[in-house]
């Protein structure tokens, strides 16, 4: 039966597919890793693509001074091919796919302990840097690519890589460069330093602003960054070698990260190319033989694949490697997934924080909603929009956080449509947006009912989770609120007020609060876990209203209580008991 080997990967905007090969090229030993590449070079000299993978173990196959686990999984593994096709963009099709539940290989006891172990060694001067690598497990059922899929929409991967080999499966969303190439031109893009994003565009920019300006991510950035530097000097012309975008932050769905770039002109072949730099500085630490050797003694267990590269090269010199990290390898045979994630550890590294990194790096496991859209509800008053500018704004924060394609003009442009056509009255005009850029409307009378009443309402019976980022953006995610809506209906209330776990109010399904105390308007701050509404924010920057945290009892001592929106305005409020009681 012929073997199994195609290979799926992205070029910057594009996709490339690489199937059928003429011959595959393998390694299962260390004393075949650098034969196995100069055979390589042989087929890149005939104008023949390649692609595959390569291996962290494959690294004592080029210098015996690199210590490694010994695996039986493939120390390298690429395709000779004819040709290859591009692909449109693998959006996720919902097939089932069943990754089970993750879990760590190594307990957090167990991982402070290693720390400790490397700060060390640290201290005696046998490293200056480690990056510990523990390993998560998964049972797994479905379609592998379709878990690809997943996981590269999810991270918006630069790098990602799909290998379909005949017992595994390779799936990574690799948001890191480790080289490209485009005749003589050298890059590499070392990652080292990472973040957790926000919950809103405030606090996301904040964050991101504070990864920057790091000294501790600065140092352990430039320390690679000078690795890499040193690497690329053994293949590259003399001189050629520069540093440029030093400590640059990126932002991707989960994390924000830190990349440098180091370029310089390179003639060397495939083969001199990966001896000289692999594995990338950036997953091994400094110095890399001394550190590697520290890797195998504290980690149990084989990389594989991961912190390993995926890549290919085409004919007239153009090449792409990743470093795979944020990568799934799919054992076929027995329906495991493993995934690794790992943290650079320095003297001054806080052995539960860089547990709590290795956490937030795993976050692309978890499955978020993929499609959704954007809104925003606006009041055409006699053909006027009520604070449109408000409203651009949001609009264009919560795009710039999601990643979406906005442009500002078009969406400009459809109100100003809008407003010349609906001049005599008072509508409430829907925006939506979806990641695309592409736009709809809809337009709708305001409901006059009930207009002027105090609306009854009163406290959810649970709590929401303040994490959700979707709680600080208004999108078409609204599970929360239609629930909360269903719970209203039910008490016969015309809203409900929501509540964070730590029994702080937050808002309502369409509104915000405010609550007036003596002579003192008061509305919960953002980071209790709320939509933050243009009425709102207008009113704060002229000074009507302040941030306060507010409790239930906050509320039920109130003078009195609003529900305010940018559609309705003020709207009074008064708490009432469940009729159904």
């Amino acid at each position: 039966m012929k073997e199994t080997f195609s290979v799926i990967l992205k070029m910057g905007d594009a996709w490339i597919h690489f199937e059928n090969p003429s011959e595959i090229i393998a390694a299962n030993k260390k004393e075949d890793v650098f034969p196995a590449l100069q055979k390589l070079d042989g087929f890149i000299e005939d104008s023949k693509p390649i692609a595959g993978f390569i291996s962290y173990e494959a690294a004592a196959g080029l210098d015996n001074a690199l210590s490694h686990h010994e695996t039986d999984f493939p120390l390298l593994k690429f395709g000779v091919f004819e040709k290859w096709k591009n692909l449109s963009e693998p959006g996720s099709e919902n097939k089932k796919v069943n990754a089970g539940r993750w879990r760590f290989l190594k307990e957090k006891k167990n991982f402070v302990k290693d720390v400790q172990k490397i700060k060390e060694y640290i201290a005696s001067g046998d490293t200056y840097q480690v990056n510990y690598t523990v390993r998560m497990e998964s049972d797994f059922t479905g379609d592998p690519f379709e878990y690809f899929k997943f996981l590269a929409e999810n991270q918006q991967a630069a790098y990602a890589g799909f290998v379909s080999d005949s017992d595994f499966s390779i799936c990574s969303a690799s948001p890191e460069l480790f080289f490209s190439l485009e005749n003589e031109n050298l890059i590499s893009q070392p990652m080292k330093g990472t973040a957790a994003r926000g919950l809103w565009p405030e606090d996301d920019k904040i964050k991101g602003n504070s990864l920057k300006n790091s000294e501790k991510d600065q140092a352990e950035n430039l320390m690679i960054t000078d690795m890499i530097r040193n690497d690329m000097g053994k293949v590259c012309n003399p001189g050629s070698v520069k540093t440029r975008h030093i400590f640059s932050v990126r932002r991707l769905p989960t994390v924000w990260q830190m990349t440098s770039e180091v370029t310089g002109k390179c003639s060397a072949n495939f083969s001199d190319i990966i001896k000289a730099l692999f594995p990338c500085a950036s997953i091994t630490g400094a110095p890399k033989a001394r550190t590697m050797q520290i890797i195998k003694e504290l980690e149990e267990t084989p990389r594989k694949i991961y912190t390993g590269s995926m890549g290919y090269f085409l004919p007239g010199r153009r090449a792409q490697f990743n470093v795979a990290i944020r990568t799934v390898l799919i054992n076929k045979k027995d329906n495991k997934a493993e995934y690794g994630v790992g943290s650079g550890i320095v003297w001054d590294s806080h052995p539960g924080k860089e547990y709590d990194e290795c956490k937030v790096k795993a976050l692309v496991l978890k499955k978020r909603p993929q499609n959704f859209e954007l809104i925003e509800t606006i009041l055409l008053e006699m053909g006027d929009f009520f604070l449109l500018d408000y409203h651009i704004k949001r609009l264009q924060n919560s795009a710039e956080y999601f990643g979406f394609d906005l442009s500002l003009k078009k969406v400009k442009n459809v109100c100003e449509q809008i407003r010349m056509l609906q001049k005599n009255r008072f509508y409430k005009v829907r925006i939506l947006v979806n990641k695309k850029g592409e736009i709809k409307s809809d337009i709708s009378d305001i409901d006059e009912t009930g207009k002027g009443k105090k609306l009854n309402i009163g406290f959810s019976d649970s709590s929401i989770n303040s994490d959700n980022p979707f709680l600080y953006h208004k999108t078409t995610v609204r599970k929360i609120y239609e629930n909360a809506r269903k719970e209203a209906i039910q008490k016969e209330w015309d809203d409900v007020i929501l509540w964070n776990k730590k029994g702080e109010i937050t808002e309502t399904t369409v509104c915000n609060v405010v609550i007036k105390l003596g002579e003192s308007y008061f509305t919960p701050p953002i980071k209790c876990g709320l939509l933050p509404g243009i009425f709102r924010q207008y009113l704060l920057d002229n000074g009507e209203i302040s941030e306060k945290i507010l409790k239930k009892e906050d509320i039920l001592e109130a003078d009195e209580i609003y529900l305010i929106n940018s559609v309705r305005k003020w709207q009074k409020a008064i708490i009432v008991s469940d009729k159904r009681s």
